[in-house]
This record gives C-alpha cells, structure tokens and sequence, in this order.
C-alpha cells in the first residue's frame, strides 16, 4: 500500500457492499478494508472468492494479489485458484500476481498456468504503475505540429550556409548562431562583436550601459567556467578592463589562441532564468529539453525531455514536470511569466531542429522568460 501511494496509485477503502461480501466467507480477524489481508491461513477458494468480489467492485480499477506461502496452502491450489477467475473474467482490469517465493520455485505456476507472478509487493505495484503511466500516455491527444509561417527554411539555409551545408564539426560562432535563431522567430539580444578593447567601447556606448561582455569562441562553450562572462559593465573603462580581464584569465589558463573577441550585449533584467536544448540520442535521435536555467540547470536538473519533433500540446507536458513551474506561473506574489511565449519558443526551437538535421547539439541558456 506504501509503494502505491508513493508511484501514484490511490488505495481507496472498498464500498461497504464489497466490503460485506468479503465478510461473509473471510474470518472475523481478516481486513476488508484496503488492503485485504485473508490472514494466513486463507484456504485457495478464499483467493477465488476475494478476487471475484474485488473485480466485480466498480471503485476498484485494478488487483494485485499477494501470497506468501504458509504451511496450510500450497502455491499451485493457490495458482490455479487466481487463474480459474481470470480464465471466466470478461472485463479489463489488470490482475498483477506477486508470490514470494524463490523464482525457481515459480516455474511450476508459469508452466501451469498464465500467470506470471512477481516475487516482491513493490516490483508489482511498480509494474502497474508504469502499465497506468503508459495508458494516461496512449489515451492523450495526439497533437499536431505546428507549421510557422514566414520561416523559410530553403532561404535561411542559403543565407547562412552558402555552400548548402555548414562544416563538420566545431561549434557555431555565438553571432551566427544567435541570428540563426532570430530567423526562426525566437527573439535574442542584441549582440555585437568586438574584436579589441577600443571596438567593444564603441559597441557598448551604441547599445547603452550596462552592458554584458561574452567571450567569442569557437571551442570554448561553458563560458563561465573560464571567467568568460563579465555582466553589468557601466561604463567605458569597466569594458576595457573586462575584455584584458578575459584575455588574462585564458592566458593563465594556458588557452589564448581559443579568444577571438568578445560579444557585447545589453543587460537584460527581471526576467526568469530557463533553458532550452537539443542534443542527438543514439536510439531516439534528437531530444529537446527544457527547463531552470542559469548556472543552476547542472546542479538541480530541474528539466524535462521530449522527443523531436514537438507537437502543439507537448511544450504543455514538458512544463508540468518541472518543479520550478510555480517561478513561471507566480510563486509567493512573483509576476506571472509569459509561459505561452515560453511553449511558442519550445515549438519554433523544434522547427529549427528539423530544417537543419546536421545539428547535433544546441542550447538557450538563459532564455529570459519576461514578465
């Protein structure tokens, strides 16, 4: 009853009707509340008759029955019992059998019979469990994916791929791969590149103080990890202080060829910090994943995958796993988040991935969820 409760199976008290019934033949030291528990020396023809009268009970959606053998019944009457009901029910509630015994000396009941028994409570209920999340599955909607109009993916290829396809291997340049993603209708902060101190001051002045200071690279990803993020600069000298800063750190890091620059970008506040990515899975091919963003993402994992592509209803189940969707949706007096931008987002992302299959990998973090 404890493993139930805690994979998500209600064990509810039985109606007093079934309840009755299972007193007129069961012992006065029995329970016949929820579990049912026959007490030891419950004869098989108890099993038939408890098993008939649960799965003629309308409250009662599924049975699991358990027998641990005693000195009074043998698990063969007892087997034989369970699949005599089995055999003559026309319904369709699972019946999931647990007999705790050694597996060898279930083989008999499986030769026997068509039961195929679990030796422990908690692996049967979490096999039901999974036969109840894989049914809620099957019986949802389909959903249908969404085309975007205005996205002409045959212009964009030849746009940033003049050749047809990009190079093999190596990491996109940040400016091309933002843009890439503005063609897609995700919207992304203004970013210039500046290649000396003197060209990141003039791009900062142009987008307005403060400003955010990114490291351009071709190899180096995990830009905090090198001290490449420098945020909320103010004014010109705090920008030429943050690119020699970053040029530094990479020469102590014994990497200063991996600096080609640095992107300029205004400071973007107040909104909520999410993530969204794709990377390849050698069986299901292309995952997407979403989730709490920021430097967070790799501590708390507080993210949920789909399979590529997305249709219109699955950025809605993606969400509902998360933990942190109360953030989004107005936690302790926090404005609400514009989480129908936040699915747009997710679906437009998806379409990325189609039209551009060479993709391995890709990732938005922070996406700032804005009010």
């Amino acid at each position: 009853a404890d493993a139930c409760e805690g994979l998500g199976l209600k064990v509810t008290p039985l109606s007093d009707a079934t309840q009755a019934r299972l007193r007129s033949f069961l012992p006065k030291a029995a329970a016949v509340t929820n579990p049912v528990d026959m007490i030891a020396t419950a004869p098989p023809e108890a099993f038939k008759n408890c098993l008939s009268a649960l799965l003629e009970d309308p409250g009662v959606d599924s049975v699991i029955v358990i027998y641990i053998p005693p000195l009074v019944t043998k698990p063969e009457d007892v087997a034989a019992a369970v699949n005599a009901v089995l055999k003559d029910y026309k319904g369709d509630k699972p019946v999931v059998t647990c007999f705790m015994m050694s597996e060898a000396a279930t083989e008999g009941i499986r030769k026997n019979s068509k039961l195929r028994p679990f030796v422990f409570p908690e692996d049967a209920v979490q096999a039901l469990s999974l036969a109840y999340s894989y049914a809620l599955y099957k019986e949802r909607p389909e959903g249908v994916i969404v085309k975007f109009p205005g996205i002409d993916s045959e212009k964009i290829r030849k746009e940033f791929f003049p050749e047809g396809k990009p190079e093999k291997g190596g990491w996109m340049m940040p400016e091309t791969a933002l843009a890439l993603l503005k063609a897609y209708g995700i919207p992304v902060a203004q970013a210039f590149v500046a290649l000396t101190p003197d060209e990141a001051v003039v791009h900062a002045e142009k987008t307005g103080f403060p400003v955010v200071m990114k490291i351009r690279s071709r190899t180096i990803v995990h830009k905090t990890d090198i001290g490449g993020i420098m945020v909320n600069l103010r004014d010109a000298d705090e920008v030429r202080a943050a690119f020699n800063a970053i040029g530094l750190r990479l020469e102590e890091a014994g990497r200063p060829g991996e600096m080609d620059g640095v992107l300029i970008q205004p400071m973007v506040k107040g909104g909520q910090e999410m993530i969204v990515g794709m990377s390849l899975d050698p069986l299901f091919g292309p995952l997407v994943m979403t989730g709490l963003g920021g430097i967070e993402v790799e501590l708390l994992k507080d993210v949920a995958f789909a399979i590529h592509p997305l249709n219109d209803i699955e950025p809605e189940r993606m969400l509902s796993q998360l933990k942190s969707l109360p953030l989004l949706t107005g936690y302790r007096g926090r404005p609400r988040r514009d989480v129908d931008a936040l699915k747009e987002t997710l679906l437009r992302f998806s379409a990325l991935i189609e039209d551009f299959p060479e993709i391995e990998t890709i990732e938005i973090n922070p996406l700032m969820v804005m009010e």
